[in-house]
């Protein structure tokens, strides 16, 4: 009964964030669209269409007419959709008691027919929002066309190419989003790692520093796929990008490290960096634990695992 009226919650809750989500931002493109048209020149012709020799302007902003026209179709048909995934999930979760704990279960492999029908219905959502990012997916590509052709347009018109281009690809990257989320959920931890790279392609390498959450997401799917030798290097990435001074600090990307070495069986190495961590913030009782855990396993003792000496974080030099 909980479980009902906590699905009935949510279904209110998201009907209402989508409706607060069009009330913001329909209205901002419907606005844009009836704006009264620039003064006319002599010629009877706007400023941009008498530019578009020299920039392409009044293609552009044809172009950019239409993208909006068919953002707000979408739009509208998201609302649909969500509504039909939310409650494909609502049914799914029937008999799961805990979503966290139900992940952890299909990881382990876990075959209970609760778990089998949870693990469905969220790879059926997925797919529903899969089906409607192929429908978007056209805009993404034809603002990418706009973005090239930015140069040449006058600069009131690159005003606009950057703007509908933001909210394209911002909500392009929120669906991806969505649906690498219903897959790691379900421990499907490879359709998360091919969506989430998607996203990860389409970040400009001077930004790459900036997305360390997509960065963990990633090292996260290669771990619970279980390859830890490259979900280490891809949080050992994440790791020298910070700092030096404040590397050993960063708990949470020190122990997914020292996790991957000890998976890999690399005690020795594991049991360094944990206690390099341990240094750097004296009397953490989850680190001071981890060390003796390590130690009892033979970590004082130990050789090099197959991983080698790749902490490089100042624990061995």
């Amino acid at each position: 009964m909980r479980a009902r009226a906590g699905s009935r919650t949510l279904l209110a809750w998201v009907g209402l964030a989508f409706l607060a989500g069009w009330i913001l931002c329909g209205p901002a493109v419907a606005a844009e669209k009836a704006a009264p048209p620039a003064k006319a020149g002599a010629d009877g012709a706007s400023p941009a269409a008498g530019k578009s020799d020299e920039g392409g302007g009044s293609k552009i902003e044809k172009t950019i007419t239409l993208i909006q026209d068919r953002l707000m179709q979408l739009q509208n048909e998201e609302f649909q959709v969500s509504m039909e995934a939310l409650k494909i999930q609502q049914a799914g979760q029937q008999g799961v008691d805990s979503p966290d704990k139900a992940r952890d279960e299909l990881a382990k492999g876990n075959t209970k027919p609760e778990y089998r029908a949870y693990k469905q219905a969220l790879i059926t959502a997925a797919s529903k929002w899969q089906n409607f990012d192929a429908r978007f997916a056209p805009l993404a590509s034809q603002v990418k066309g706009l973005e090239r052709e930015r140069e040449k347009a006058p600069a009131d018109v690159q005003a606009k190419i950057d703007d509908v281009t933001k909210k394209v690809m911002d909500k392009h990257r929120s669906l991806l989003e969505r649906i690498a989320d219903l897959y790691e959920r379900c421990a499907e931890y490879r359709g998360a790692l091919q969506t989430y790279q998607m996203i990860l392609k389409d970040v400009p390498q001077n930004k790459l520093a900036a997305e360390r959450p997509l960065r963990e997401k990633i090292a996260g799917c290669y771990k619970g796929m279980g390859d830890f030798k490259t979900a280490f290097a891809s949080y050992k990435a994440i790791f020298d990008g910070i700092p030096e001074k404040d590397r050993m600090k960063d708990k949470k990307i020190g122990t997914a490290m020292v996790d991957c070495l000890e998976k890999m069986n690399d005690l020795k190495d594991a049991l360094d960096l944990c206690k390099a961590l341990l240094a750097a913030t004296p009397g953490d009782k989850d680190l001071t634990n981890k060390v003796a855990e390590i130690e009892k396993k033979g970590g004082g003792t130990a050789t090099k695992g197959s991983s080698g000496n790749t902490t490089g974080t100042g624990a061995k030099k």
